[in-house]
């Protein structure tokens, strides 16, 4: 059984054969015909050079190819693409059938032929993808590779000797909002917000200590900290928001209270492993979706942000107050 084949690096086949991704992103056009099948093998290494190639090419799917526009920045989702440039296709995909085969194959770049033992391809029952919470991690975590600063910031901070640290709500929000609009991944970032958990000292002077060390250990990144220590934020909450609150108890708990369910989200490093607190799960950042949280804030300051957001990032599902 003589077929065309393209190769695609893992995971971004089973994607496709799982039905979350829908469009492949090229810097070339398909030489095919029209409602030509074309199967889809999956190999785990980048194939840069013509004659580049890989004996460990796992056929995952066979597919058609519907049509090819420009690689624009709606198309971030579907291609479960980490970010927008200009001048790529997008192969919008169809027909996408998921199959196994007994025997590995060749990988190679482009569009080429191979020859399958059509008695050792299996068709697979074809499901509706599945997007859990796992799903939207990789996606989250493919994501936040894209921001060369945070990776700075947190490697920095493990350097600081603070037991309970994160980087977390807007800075984490706003640049993976930015990526799935095809915009730079800092635009429109007022400050970072730096926060960190120490209930053995409450004083202003204190949680000052600890932000001039940390803009001290930043002061080559142009855009402003904002350093917390979130055991005393009810101190000063009735003053700048005009009522009380509890006290914390923790970081997980002061997280869980964030204006949106989208930025009620931070990561931090520890012993070199990034960790991530995310008490409503990042699925609705992923979608690009704005949701209030209300443990904590009021419907007024709900709609100031949420107005703020839709202004700079127009792509996003922004809730009301009472459907949130």
């Amino acid at each position: 059984m003589k077929i065309k084949a393209l190769s695609i690096v893992a995971p971004n086949g089973s994607r496709i054969a799982s039905g979350h991704k829908t469009i492949e992103v090229r810097t070339w056009l398909p030489s095919i015909d029209e409602n030509e099948d074309i199967l889809l093998v999956e190999n785990k290494k980048f194939l840069f050079a013509d004659n580049d190639f890989d004996l460990n090419g796992v056929p995952i799917a066979i597919i058609k190819i519907e049509r090819v526009s420009s690689f624009e920045p709606e198309d971030i989702t579907e291609a479960c693409a980490t970010v927008w440039s200009k001048g790529y296709y997008s192969w919008h995909l169809k027909d996408i059938r998921p199959i196994s085969y007994t025997y590995f194959v060749e990988a190679k770049k482009g569009i080429y032929e191979l020859n399958l033992v059509e008695s050792e391809l299996q068709y697979k029952a074809k499901s509706e993808p599945i997007f859990d919470e796992f799903f939207f991690l990789q996606r989250f975590h493919e994501l936040l590779k894209r921001n060369e600063l945070l990776q700075i910031i947190l490697n920095r901070s493990e350097l600081l000797g603070i037991s309970c640290w994160a980087v977390g709500a807007g800075f984490i929000q706003q640049s993976i909002f930015n990526l799935l609009h095809g915009k730079p991944v800092l635009s429109d970032i007022r400050d970072i917000d730096w926060v960190y958990f120490d209930i053995n000292d409450l004083s202003e002077e204190g949680e000052q200590l600890v932000a001039s060390k940390v803009k001290k250990l930043m002061d080559d990144i142009s855009i402003p900290f904002d350093v917390k220590n979130q055991a005393r934020v009810h101190l000063w909450y009735r003053k700048k928001f005009g009522y009380d609150i509890k006290a914390y108890q923790s970081l997980e708990e002061a997280v869980s209270t964030w204006p949106t369910t989208s930025s009620a989200i931070a990561i931090f490093k520890k012993n070199g492993e990034l960790k991530v607190i995310a008490p409503f799960g990042v699925s609705d950042l992923i979608n690009m979706i704005v949701r209030a949280n209300m443990k904590q804030i009021t419907e007024e300051i709900y709609n100031k942000k949420a107005n703020r957001l839709k202004s700079n990032w127009p792509r996003l599902k922004v809730y009301s107050w009472i459907d949130s």
